[in-house]
């Protein structure tokens, strides 16, 4: 061999994985071989990481902030092809305070280095904090007290907010000013709070306070503008109360003034004015004006009725006893008067009177009363008598009219009498109608009528009422009685009448009777009777009746009977007789008679009465030339020739 070689020897990061090799030998005679080898190059080498440093950032409206990113952190590789990932991802959103990040480089082949640094979230932004609304107050007394807690705070309308979170707890008063008098001061109050890294906020609160108001009446019932009467007592002065808002110390003064009046009952005036004063000057009034007048009218006593009526002109009430007198509430005299006025009417015990009494005192008040007194005679006169309302069945029993009288409240009354009748359809069917008219001297009438009704309606009644019968035979009907009626008004009459309806036969049909009675006045009564005669009864026979009979054939029947019969009613019988052969199943052997007899009156009523004549064969037929029953023989020759 004369030479070897390699067709490459050194390998780099670009030759990264399997290469091919060839190798040359070459002999002295310049001939070559060659072969083919693979080479794998790897990398094994962990890449070099240079860690980024802690950062520090400041948390956004929200508290937030967001992870930077590292990947700048690698500083050498033999290879230069590593990636840089980190954990949480860069733009990762994270709150207040400090995350780890995990920063890890790795190349191509696998090989990796890694490192932690932090990421810290810092709150800068303050809170915000809104006071309340400012308030206004009458007195010290009044004024508000600090926020001491955040409810207290938010509930009067105060607010506050912070991007990450608000120490509610953390309220105080910072501060306080306050410039014035007792009556007129303004307090400004200044209040911090803090969020929860420290940032703080404060907000000015405030009040006014300024007395105003002027104090109020304690006093119930202030007295109120009254009139009173001269001579009458003015109530006096009360003592009126009152308080304030602020302070107790009120100040009440008190001025009363009288003015007169133009005469001595016509309207004085008393003026009472109260004046409540607090310490800051504010000030309330209360006035009462009380009026003296003499308003009031005298008054009259004993007084009668205001009105009287009465009836008669005997009862007018006299002047009163004891009579009337006048007083007045003031002083002076007082002028009396009564005058008496008669009204007549149109009838003596009918008119009015009327009595008026006046008093008039100093200022003119008068006082009138008047009494009426009215003679009304309304009263009608009494009847003494008042007859009833009557009925009556008969003319005849009808009384005659009572003798009347009237009475009056006044005295004097007449009596007039009218009767009528009204006659109906018959002379016991009439109303009368009598009528007793009082009156008196002013034509007051009192009347009573009384009707009589006579009215018969009450039917006349029959002595005997025969009843209906039934007979078998016309000569039993009897003849029709005579038959007499009674009226309650003593006339009446009697009309008879009978139908006779024919039947089927002589003794069958009806006969009707009818006794009719009538009074004067129509009022009716009746009676019907029915006589049924009906023949129902058949004859009866009167002779002996034949019974049934057998015989033998050859023998001679009894010839028929001659029968008779009678009836209930005096008509002939018809008595007929018939016969009926039936022959038998042979010569002799049971054929049969039948005799029927048949009675029947004129009516049809019928009896019948039957025969039955049997004809039997019984009797055995008779030998005739018989032999001897018992014959003796000896057995021979011919006894042996009869047997068989």
């Amino acid at each position: 061999m004369s030479s070897l070689s390699i067709s490459q020897t050194n390998f780099t990061c670009p030759n990264l994985g399997q290469n091919t090799v060839i190798l040359t030998v070459t002999d002295d005679a310049g001939n070559t071989n060659t072969c083919e080898a693979t080479v794998t190059i790897e990398d094994n080498i962990d890449p070099i990481l240079d860690c980024p440093a802690p950062v520090t950032l400041s948390a956004d409206a929200d508290c937030e902030a967001q992870i930077p990113d590292f990947a700048g952190a690698l500083s050498t590789n033999n290879c230069n092809n590593a990636t840089i990932t980190q954990v949480p991802a860069a733009g990762t959103t994270i709150t207040v305070g400090t995350t780890t990040v995990t920063v890890t480089a790795t190349d191509n082949s696998g090989n990796s280095a890694s490192c932690t640094t932090t990421v810290t979230v810092e709150d800068a932004i303050p809170p915000t904090l809104t006071c309340p609304a400012d308030l206004t107050a009458d007195c010290l007394a009044d004024e508000h007290p600090v926020y001491t807690t955040w409810d207290a705070f938010i509930t009067d309308g105060g607010a506050g907010s912070d991007n990450c979170s608000l120490n509610t707890a953390s309220i105080i008063l910072e501060s306080e000013s306050n410039n014035g008098t007792i009556c007129s001061r303004i307090v400004t109050r200044t209040y911090r709070i803090a969020d929860a890294f420290g940032n703080t906020a404060t907000c000015s609160h405030t009040l006014t306070i300024d007395d105003d108001s002027a104090p109020t009446w304690t006093t119930n019932n202030l007295p109120q503008d009254v009139t009173v009467q001269c001579g009458e007592e003015v109530n006096p002065t009360p003592t009126l109360t009152a308080t304030d808002n602020c302070l107790d110390n009120v100040l009440i003064e008190f001025n009363e003034t009288l003015l007169p009046g133009a005469g001595p009952n016509d309207s004085a005036t008393l003026t009472r004015i109260w004046t409540a004063y607090d310490i800051c000057g504010n000030s309330i009034r209360h006035t009462q004006v009380v009026t003296i007048l003499d308003t009031e009218d005298p008054e009259l006593h004993n007084l009668p009725d205001i009105t009287v009526e009465v009836e008669c002109a005997d009862d007018v009430p006299t002047m009163p006893d004891p009579p009337v007198y006048a007083t007045d509430n003031c002083e002076g005299t007082v002028d009396f008067d009564f005058t008496e006025i008669l009204v007549p009417g149109d009838c003596p015990n009918r008119f009015m009177i009327i009595r008026t009494w006046t008093a008039t005192d100093f200022a003119g008040n008068s006082t009138v009363f008047s009494q009426k007194i009215t003679v009304t005679d309304t009263e009608a006169p009494e009847l003494a008598v008042r007859p009833l309302r009557r009925h009556y069945d008969c003319r005849e029993a009808v009384e005659d009219a009572p003798y009347q009288f009237a009475t009056d409240n006044c005295g004097v009354a007449f009596v007039d009498f009218y009767e009528t009748e009204n006659p109906g359809n018959c002379p016991n069917n009439v109303i009368i109608v009598r009528r007793w008219v009082a009156y008196d001297l002013c034509g007051n009438t009192s009347e009573w009528e009384q009707e009589i009704h006579v009215l018969d309606t009450i039917a006349p009644v029959l002595r005997s009422t025969p009843v209906d019968r039934i007979y078998a035979c016309a000569e039993d009907i009897p003849v029709a009685p005579s038959v007499q009626a009674e009226d309650n008004c003593d006339i009446v009459f009697v009309d008879f009448a009978e139908t006779t309806e024919p039947g089927s036969c002589p003794n069958q049909y009806t006969i009707t009777r009818r006794w009719y009675a009538y009074d004067l006045c129509g009022n009716t009564d009746e009676h019907w009777q029915t006589i049924t005669v009906k023949d129902s009864i058949a004859p009866t026979w009167t002779s002996a009746l034949p019974d049934d009979v057998t015989v033998q054939c050859g023998e001679d029947a009894n010839p028929a009977a001659v029968m008779t019969a009678s009836d209930n009613c005096a008509t002939p019988v018809d008595i007929e007789l018939s016969e009926a052969f039936l022959p038998g199943a042979g010569p002799n052997d049971g054929a049969t008679l039948t005799r029927t007899w048949t009675a029947t009156d004129v009516c049809g009523n019928a009896i019948v009465h039957t025969q039955v004549v049997t004809i039997l064969d019984t009797q055995a037929p008779a030998l005739q030339n018989l032999p001897q029953a018992n014959v003796g023989v000896v057995c021979s020759k011919m006894y042996r020739r009869l047997l068989p």
